[in-house]
């Protein structure tokens, strides 16, 4: 079940970066792994941190969530809407 590095233009900016863990669930690209010491760059490359979940996210202006309701657990979500974890060399390629 490919989602398509392609359609993350931020793959390239955090592909380098040791010990991250990258995962798509649906249209949105999931960070976790060592994320604390690369949390400036995901910043700056436009990612949010969900707190409860301890993971950081990007997703398009298009899939923005209209409400804050409560927060879903993160294997819900993967049950919801399918997850493909992106090796680093994989991600590599595109950088």
């Amino acid at each position: 079940m490919m989602f398509g590095l392609q359609q993350f233009s931020h793959f390239p900016a955090i592909a380098h970066l040791e010990g991250l863990e990258l995962e798509i669930i649906g249209k949105w690209l999931w960070v976790g792994g060592n994320t604390y010491a690369h949390r400036e760059t995901l910043k700056r490359e436009g990612f949010c941190f969900a707190p409860v979940k301890k993971l950081w996210f990007f997703r398009s202006l298009e899939y923005r969530t209209r409400t804050r309701g409560e927060a879903q657990d993160i294997n819900d979500i993967r049950s919801k809407y399918g997850s493909e974890k992106v090796r680093q060399n994989a991600a590599r390629v595109l950088h």
